[in-house]
């Protein structure tokens, strides 16, 4: 390539002023808008982002029979639980926390997302304890882990609706590459009774949702990949803006090192000589 000397701008100095100005000006901008990101990214720190979302549990399901609910009740005797007419699916997991028994003994059972389900003789406490999506185990929210209003020998509806919770527990790289996330599950449940049980020291309880979608809350950081994207593509349409108005500068053949390269004069003399 044949390299010419810079020739004088032909550009009114009035004109060259106003651009120079549009680029201090930009350039602010860039500045500031760096700044909020970084902030923003800071203020994340200690409040995470919430971002919402909703999904119909029959279509975020291979098949709607995945999805299960485990129920913990809780017994001074040894109980007996029912469902369809079947002898109830134990849950095996040592995940879950059984403290919210105290002494009596804590039996944890595996249910469809609407059941019927019969059990005896007496309880002392229920609690919905966690879900399975697709054999994936979502532990209950401990915090907000409520004992179900349960009275014995009667039929009791429990409405709830399901919220997952992605929870950041721990920061990777002060939150720039974002942090190690855990799963738990928010029912929101109340129950209702509607009748006596016709069985002596049998209790019945009717697993209802109120709706058939799940709400997800998931939180998340501004991490270090997010801020460069924002602040390239805001530079990006920033320098949109500047072509846009004042066009494109001439082609430079040469980047920074061969600009300060130590011998750059006895390179350009030998160009020069080929040529």
């Amino acid at each position: 390539m044949i390299l010419t000397e810079n020739k004088p701008s032909t550009e009114p100095s009035s004109f060259i002023f106003l651009k120079n100005m549009c680029s201090f000006a930009l350039i602010i901008t860039l500045i500031i808008y760096t700044y909020n990101q970084f902030s923003q990214f800071c203020d994340s720190i200690s409040n995470p982002n919430l971002n919402f979302r909703q999904q119909n549990l029959k279509k975020s399901l291979s098949d709607s029979q995945n999805a299960k609910i485990i129920i913990r009740a809780c017994s001074s005797y040894p109980i007996n639980c029912t469902y369809n007419n079947n002898e109830c699916e134990l849950y095996e997991n040592t995940n879950y926390d059984t403290t919210t028994c105290g002494s009596a003994n804590s039996f944890h059972y595996v249910l469809d997302y609407q059941a019927i389900v019969e059990i005896n003789p007496f309880i002392t406490e229920v609690y919905l304890d966690g879900l399975v999506l697709d054999d994936k185990y979502y532990k209950s929210n401990t915090n907000s882990l409520r004992k179900l209003f349960i009275i014995n020998e009667q039929t009791m509806v429990v409405y709830y609706s399901i919220t997952i919770s992605e929870r950041i527990t721990d920061d990777y790289a002060y939150g720039l590459a974002g942090g190690e996330v855990m799963d738990f599950v928010d029912f929101n449940a109340h129950t209702t009774a509607i009748t006596t049980s016709k069985t002596q020291n049998i209790t019945t309880i009717i697993l209802m949702p109120v709706s058939m979608d799940i709400n997800y809350k998931v939180e998340s950081y501004y991490d270090f990949s997010m801020i460069i994207s924002n602040i390239g593509g805001f530079f990006s349409f920033l320098s949109g803006i500047f072509v846009f108005l004042f066009g494109t500068n001439k082609l430079a053949p040469w980047g920074f090192l061969q600009t300060h390269w130590k011998d750059q004069k006895r390179h350009i003399g030998g160009t020069r000589s080929k040529y």
